[in-house]
């Protein structure tokens, strides 16, 4: 259930346009603060981090590694 879960919420950052208020709703998170600690913790950075780094992944796969 867990690993499902981190798979989810890293999907949702990875999309780049769902609103962190929006995913922290979604899975249940009671604080802002509670979704920063678990991303830190199941995917060792921020939020904010984290969706950045699965953008740049997707843009590099996307234009052939020329980003």
């Amino acid at each position: 259930m867990l690993k499902q879960k981190s798979q989810y919420v890293r999907n949702h950052l990875a999309d780049g346009k769902t609103p962190f208020a929006e995913i922290i709703k979604e899975f249940g998170f009671s604080l802002p603060a509670h979704f920063t600690t678990y991303c830190k913790k199941y995917f060792g950075c921020s939020p904010t981090q984290l969706r950045r780094k699965l953008i740049a992944e997707y843009m590099k796969e996307a234009t052939g590694n020329r980003v």
